[in-house]
């Protein structure tokens, strides 16, 4: 019997449409749409692109004014909104374009963009402006999703309203979505209550090489409200914002955390509290690399007020901020810790008793390590702890300098109204008394070096009723009075100077000082001069032990032969003569300390 093969062939036909059936689908192609200087085409553009799975790229036409004159959609949640809701991945590329609500008298109130869950905007080379809401939040955008901005301009938009109902997100609400924003700027934008240019709520904000400036709130936040979420802000500028508390960025409750790096706040101000940063029992606050200048606040921390809250400041500058009542530079009740930091020319000028031109601490533990404190000021008559107020549970200072601080009532330097540790820093022509010490509390200075501060009783330190004990520590050249006032425990290796002042421990010899200077380290310090009293006299058993571990405020080696006699011997106060360099400690942050 003949075969004519047609089965066969249809079993192949048959295979190879099964095959074709098991293929996957061709992934959607991203889409590049050029979008006509119109407002109707912008919408369409949006509507297509969102009817469209992959992300899509809209190229607008550069320096067109986009301007929105009408409601587009009214989310029953959210509001008005001028253009469609974001539902997918979406690319403005601005070119200089301008989208913004109408100035015009009559324009409804709306917001510019809502961007939903799932959904993505990303901006580049626009400026988005004038958005306006009514008892709703984010006048400009409000996100669930994913926004980016950047090359781009945010300006003039406003949340009106109180309580739960608006003020809330001037320019942006971020409603546990992510919000990027890159080398942007924001400005004169306005929330009646928090974040006149971002309000996130439990969300993430990174922000960078971007500028916030003249933005003002009712309550905190004036230009950034991290609420519960976490911020991060890196290379960026703050200037000219308000509110009552943070007048540039608030951070508050549970598990907000907020860093700030290598950023400048100046002239930003506050009616209550923390002119350039408040945060507020919350995670963690850390501050790195960052310049805070002409900051102030109406009541306390002209700069930084830490709650409740741990908090780090490291390799930051302080100049010139301002507070009426305490805490010229920062503010702290919770746990701080200070590193490599610069405080010059803060103060405070209270009525009533201001305390800690520099810093005030009211809190569990400050940590101050290498830093330097100079021209800080308490200059209302009965002010207290002209760089350091000590209020809290306990301060604890090491290779730092105290130089030319004023507090008219005492404590220039540090009044410790707390349990106070001092070790290898320097305190030079401070005024009144460098260390005050008001109340029943326990002060230990080991290998300080204390020179020419002023007081009438106690240029170095005064004691009204704690105990105080010195250890390897030079006292010496007091002016307009005596050099230490009811100092109560000679801890051994001090060294006083004139003969005539009888106030201190120790023995009587010139140290020979040199002038405050760069001798190498973190800080500046006073050299001994060859011939002084101070070399290889100290304690070698006290060197050793904590806090000082055989280092001198440099952080150099001790002990040194400084007097060339083959004995290492420590010297007296912060500087060993005759010392090389070792490897710098590194500093922890607090709430690393904590967990070892």
């Amino acid at each position: 019997m003949k075969h004519t093969g047609q089965p066969f062939g249809h079993i192949v036909t048959l295979l190879i449409l099964v095959s074709a059936l098991l293929l996957p689908c061709p992934a959607a192609r991203a889409a590049i749409i050029n979008v006509g200087c119109s407002v109707a085409e912008l919408v369409n553009a949006i509507n297509t692109a969102n009817g469209a799975p992959a992300a899509d790229t809209l190229e607008l036409s550069a320096g067109c004014n986009y301007t929105l004159t009408a409601i587009n959609n009214d989310d029953p949640n959210h509001g008005p909104n001028g253009l469609p809701v974001i539902t997918t991945d979406i690319t403005l590329n601005g070119y200089g374009a301008t989208i913004g609500r109408s100035a015009a008298g009559g324009t409804p109130n709306f917001r510019i963009f809502q961007i939903n869950n799932g959904g993505a905007l990303h901006l580049k080379r626009l400026t988005v402006s004038n958005g306006y809401v009514n008892h709703l939040f984010g006048g400009g955008f409000y996100n669930l999703g994913w926004l980016s901005i950047a090359n781009s301009t945010v300006s003039g938009h406003r949340s009106h309203g109180a309580g739960w109902y608006g003020g809330r997100g001037g320019a942006v609400y971020n409603d546990g979505g992510t919000v990027d924003v890159t080398n942007s700027v924001f400005s004169g934008n306005h929330a009646e209550q928090y974040g006149s240019g971002i309000y996130t709520n439990a969300g993430v904000l990174t922000v960078s090489g971007s500028t916030f400036t003249g933005h003002d709130v009712a309550f905190s936040g004036g230009a950034i409200m991290n609420w519960e979420g976490s911020a991060t802000v890196s290379s960026s500028a703050f200037s000219g914002n308000r509110a009552d508390t943070g007048g540039a960025i608030g951070s508050c409750c549970d598990f907000a955390s907020l860093s700030v790096t290598s950023s400048a706040f100046a002239g930003n101000s506050a009616h209550g509290s923390g002119g350039a940063i408040k945060h507020n029992t919350g995670g963690i606050l850390a501050v790195t690399g960052s310049t805070f200048s002409g900051n102030n606040s109406d009541l306390w921390a002209g700069a930084i007020s830490n709650s409740s809250t741990k908090a780090s400041v490291r390799n930051s500058t302080f100049s010139g901020n301002y507070a009426y009542e305490s805490g010229g530079a920062l503010s702290n009740s919770g746990a701080l810790a200070v590193a490599d930091s610069d405080f010059t020319g803060n103060y405070i000028d209270g009525s009533l008793s201001p305390c800690g031109g520099a810093i005030s601490d009211s809190g569990a533990l400050v940590t101050v390590m290498d830093s330097t404190f100079t021209d800080n000021s308490v200059v209302g008559a009965y002010g207290e702890g002209g760089a350091i107020c000590a209020d809290g549970s306990r301060l604890s200072v090491a290779g730092s300098t105290f130089s030319g601080n004023f507090a008219n009532a005492g404590g220039a330097a540090i009044r410790a109204n707390s349990t106070v540790d001092v070790a290898n820093s320097t305190f030079h022509a401070n005024t009144y008394n460098a260390i005050y010490v008001p109340g029943w509390r326990t002060v230990v200075v080991t290998n300080s070096t204390f020179s020419a501060n002023s007081g009438t009783w106690g240029g170095a330190i005064n004691n009204q009723a704690g105990s105080v004990t010195l250890k390897n520590t030079i006292i010496a050249n007091s002016q307009g009075g005596t050099n230490c006032y009811n100092v109560t425990t000679d801890g051994g290796g001090n060294l006083r100077w004139p003969s005539t002042d009888s106030t201190c421990f120790g023995a009587f010899g010139d140290p020979k000082l040199g002038a405050l200077a760069d001798n190498g380290g973190h800080t500046r310090t006073m050299a001994l001069g060859s011939g002084s009293a101070a070399i290889d006299a100290g304690s070698n058993a006290i060197c050793a032990a904590a806090p000082v571990n055989n280092l001198d405020q440099r952080r150099y080696t001790r002990p040194a032969d400084g007097d060339s006699n083959g004995s290492l011997v420590c010297d007296i106060g912060a500087y060993e003569a005759g010392a090389v360099s070792s490897v710098h400690l590194l500093f922890l942050p607090l709430v690393e300390r904590q967990a070892q």
